[in-house]
């Protein structure tokens, strides 16, 4: 009977220890599901952040976008009809000089047109818009060179060449040719100031222009 008995307890206890490792094995299959899920919650949540953060960059930049292109579209419109206006005032003048001096009278056309004033104005203009975006990009910038060798305002307070140089850089505009031709500089004097610029900070070329990149808007 205590045979009977201890036989009846082993198998019992036999078939407790095969459902527990039955259960175990399951709670570990179980167990390894949800890590691995969590695995890749982690890695969704960290693409998700990663999207987001791009997601803001190109928003900010986009805001940028408008804002440069709103304001200065305003400003060219207000410089183009004021050159117009100009341009016709010359060459009704020049109508009237032929008429008393002859053709003689056309060789100082281009020099009566104001082409440096208005080039003037142009600067001036995209001083004042790209000011508006990056109200501290003159500190900022600043901040990037070594201590008493700030670049100052240009004299009306816009920027002076050198910062035009590093302001266009901001936007995106690298191209030495498209620089030259915007600010009426050789390609060579760009290098120049670039150079005189990056001599007077600690940083790395790479890194300072990278800096310059990074100067955002309030």
């Amino acid at each position: 009977y205590q045979r009977h008995i201890m036989a009846v307890l082993l198998i019992f206890i036999s078939l407790s220890l095969l459902l527990t490792g039955i259960l175990l094995a399951k709670l570990l299959r179980r167990n390894k599901r949800l890590e691995n899920m969590r695995v890749s919650l982690n890695d969704a949540q960290d693409k998700l952040v990663e999207a987001n953060t791009t997601l803001s960059s190109l928003n900010s930049k986009l805001k940028e976008t408008i804002a440069l292109k709103d304001s200065y579209i305003m400003q060219s419109l207000y410089i183009n009809t004021s050159f117009l206006k100009q341009v016709e005032c010359r060459c009704r003048e020049a109508i009237n000089n032929m008429k008393t001096k002859g053709l003689e009278a056309m060789r100082f056309l281009p020099y009566q047109m104001g082409i440096k004033d208005e080039r003037q104005r142009i600067m001036q203009s995209f001083d004042h818009t790209f000011l508006q975006v990056f109200p501290n990009f003159i500190d900022d910038f600043n901040s990037l060179l070594n201590d008493g060798e700030s670049v100052a305002a240009g004299d009306d307070g816009g920027l002076s060449t050198e910062l035009r140089i590093f302001a266009l850089m901001r936007l995106g505009v690298t191209d030495t040719a498209a620089v030259s031709d915007f600010l009426n500089i050789s390609a060579n004097s760009i290098y120049v100031y670039k150079a005189r610029i990056k001599a007077k900070s600690n940083l790395s070329k790479s890194e300072f222009d990278a800096r310059v990149m990074a100067i955002a808007k309030p």
